[in-house]
């Protein structure tokens, strides 16, 4: 059983990562793509090894189901949003020293005199 739960977590967290490391390997490089291709493997694996479970954590043949998948699509887009707005302020408050940020020390700092 736990080495379901290891092989899940490298599914989880193989696209994260490359996405991290991409730009110190560069977006083209052979260890980004070996990576993106990784992940889209274990992905089939996953969604396989769902189909056929008895107990599946998602089931996968109810994704066929039209107002199921626009349901969770529609879901997705609405809470894109809301991580946008919880992430945003951290984002541009970060100084521009760290690489990345506008260091804006509040939203007064945003808005044109």
């Amino acid at each position: 059983m736990k080495r379901k739960h290891e092989r899940r977590f490298t599914e989880l967290m193989t696209v994260p990562w490359m996405h991290e490391q991409a730009d110190h390997w560069g977006w083209s490089s052979a260890a980004t793509i070996a990576l993106l291709v990784t992940a889209l493997v274990l992905l089939a694996a996953w969604i396989r090894s769902e189909v056929r479970s008895t107990t599946p954590l998602v089931h996968m043949r109810m994704m066929r189901i039209p107002a199921v998948w626009t349901t969770n699509v529609v879901a997705l887009l609405r809470c894109l949003p809301v991580s946008a707005f919880v992430s945003l302020p951290q984002f541009l408050q970060t100084p521009p020293s760290e690489g990345y940020g506008f260091g804006a020390s509040y939203l007064f700092d945003l808005i044109p005199s």
